[in-house]
């Protein structure tokens, strides 16, 4: 029984999780208008607790569907590769692209759009538990802008992806490299083909700017699409971007309970305590901090208890618990763990994991098998 009903939610947590898409719309005082926006929550977001909180990565230019489904795609399909954390994807729509995002000659002004992003846009997310980690991508008009805006808060933003900008983009690039706040590694630029049936006006003026601010240049992320068309660079330029941006997060605990081929650890582990630690450390890039996914947990819990090390994993399992407390599995899998040695607590365990079942997962296919299963258990 015990052992079906964990194997069933392993199984489960692979595969039956999705992402849900909430519409906001609020007064904007930047705007002086109703301003509609679109936020994606990841997989188990229904799940944390408020103590965890995710990336943002803001999408300009959310009028244009060609645009933003091939970006949000690739953010999804680098999740599910676990090549990129779990994110809170916020699409912001463009009434009046040209005037929202036009650099003014004063470089130094404020836009509009510029609050409503760094002040307006994360107080009207703050129930989705919005973290530090900041990422702002913008296309071609828009990505003049996204350039502009690090420029205004460069610690607003832990990077800024700028896909092929045009518009006052010297102007831009000299204003970046004065600004002493600004680290050029937190930029990340591309360029399409040269041809003149690709990118041709874009790419001319970022060979010249690449010359000019030479050593600036070589300090920032690029990416030259030399076969791609204007509109195709974010395509080809994203999933590259993300991957760099994010090169150590799919191996960040692989350090912790190694495992050879067939599922046997490889070195004796440290004390709980130590073995926590290590995980907490892992958790830092770049001085952001992203907590440990729910199928992250879970792996290194499993790696323990398969191996006999009960205490790390009971340890893990309870952690699981505080991050995701809305998760029947860990309940279930700690229940699994504690049931010939505290009955009592295994209990109250499994009367938790049937409460988040009856009330949380009223979708599951499973949900009425796994409800019989664990009353079964819990009557004998």
């Amino acid at each position: 029984m015990k052992l079906k009903l964990t194997i069933c939610y392993l199984f489960l947590s692979l595969i039956l999780f999705s992402q849900q898409t909430d519409t906001i719309t609020f007064y904007s005082k930047a705007f002086q208008a109703d301003r509609t926006i679109y936020i994606t929550t990841p997989e188990f977001f229904k799940y944390q607790s408020e103590t965890v909180q995710l990336p943002v990565f803001f999408i300009l230019d959310g009028q244009h569907e060609w645009f933003v489904n091939p970006v949000a795609n690739a953010i999804r399909y680098l999740q599910d590769t676990k090549e990129v954390p779990a994110v809170l994807t916020v699409v912001i729509p463009l009434a009046d692209r040209m005037q929202a995002c036009a650099i003014p000659d004063d470089i130094h002004a404020v836009l509009p759009l510029h609050d409503f992003i760094t002040k307006e846009i994360p107080a009207a997310i703050a129930a989705y538990c919005p973290g530090s980690l900041r990422i702002l991508i913008g296309h071609s008009f828009s990505a003049s802008f996204a350039l502009y805006s690090y420029h205004k808060t460069p610690d607003f933003y832990h990077a800024v992806m700028s896909h092929t900008p045009l518009d006052r983009l010297d102007d831009i690039i000299a204003a970046l490299q004065q600004n002493q706040r600004v680290q050029p590694a937190n930029i990340y630029l591309s360029a399409g083909s040269v041809l003149a049936t690709k990118d041709i006006h874009h790419r001319a003026a970022y060979d010249k700017l690449k010359i000019k601010y030479a050593d600036f240049f070589q300090k920032m992320n690029t990416y030259e699409a030399n076969y791609a068309a204007h509109n195709a660079v974010p395509i080809v330029a994203t999933p590259v971007f993300l991957n760099k941006m994010f090169f150590s997060f799919s191996t960040r605990y692989n350090h912790i309970a190694p495992v050879n081929e067939n599922y046997e650890m490889t070195q004796t582990p440290q004390s709980v305590e130590a073995e926590l630690a290590m995980i907490q450390q892992a958790c830092y890039t770049d001085q952001h901090y992203i907590s440990p996914e729910l199928p992250e947990i879970n792996g290194i819990a499993s790696r323990f208890q398969n191996n006999g090390y009960t205490e790390h994993a009971r340890a893990l399992y309870e952690w699981g618990i505080t991050l995701y407390p809305n998760d029947f599995g860990f309940y279930l899998s700690l229940a699994g763990l504690l049931h010939e040695s505290d009955p009592e607590k295994t209990k109250v365990l499994l009367t938790k994991a049937l409460e988040l079942l009856q009330t949380v997962e009223t979708e599951l296919a499973e949900r009425d098998e796994m409800i019989a299963e664990i009353n079964d258990w819990l009557n004998n």
